[in-house]
């Protein structure tokens, strides 16, 4: 069993290998299924936190996402909202969620992305696609727990106040 492994990161020279060893291959797809699982997961854990939020404050949403439901927390719980809302706007956040919807809608992390960019409605570039190393996503992956463990704390935290 063979692979090619093609990786550029942007303004980057192409650095093209080939391996005939199975340990790499196997590594490789088990890495690029694990982080597939991973952000697919904790999007849905996140959903749920949605979905506990729009019970707890009887918010109201018709199909609760963790998105809409801080939304709508904004003028029942402001300072609720204003604690959940700095975890969304952080960047460990908004890292994880452009790596979560590439791996949904385009490609997996460690593998090189479309090439491709429309920039203007007459206007394509071809060129080198991006590219998010392992390492990258891995401390993503380590912050995003982070991530997940403050925001039910601060949950908890409000919970503890209005009990």
């Amino acid at each position: 069993m063979s692979g090619l492994f093609h990786r550029v990161a942007p303004g980057r020279r192409s650095n093209t290998f080939r391996t005939s060893k199975p340990s790499i291959i196997f590594t490789k797809a088990q890495f690029d299924y694990y982080a597939d699982n991973f952000y697919y997961k904790l999007f849905s854990a996140w959903d749920s936190l949605g979905h506990l939020l729009n019970i707890m404050y009887e918010l109201g949403i018709e199909r609760a996402s963790f998105d809409k439901a801080v939304k709508a927390l904004a003028p029942i719980r402001p300072t609720l909202h204003a604690n959940l809302k700095a975890i969304m706007d952080s960047d460990e956040f908004s890292t994880m969620r452009d790596i979560r919807h590439n791996v949904t809608h385009n490609f997996l992390p460690g593998h090189v992305g479309s090439p491709i960019r429309r920039v203007s409605p007459n206007e394509w570039t071809f060129g080198v696609g991006s590219y998010t190393p392992a390492a990258v996503v891995k401390d993503n992956v380590i912050a995003s727990l982070g991530l997940f463990a403050k925001t039910l704390d601060v949950i908890r935290a409000q919970s503890l106040l209005e009990a």
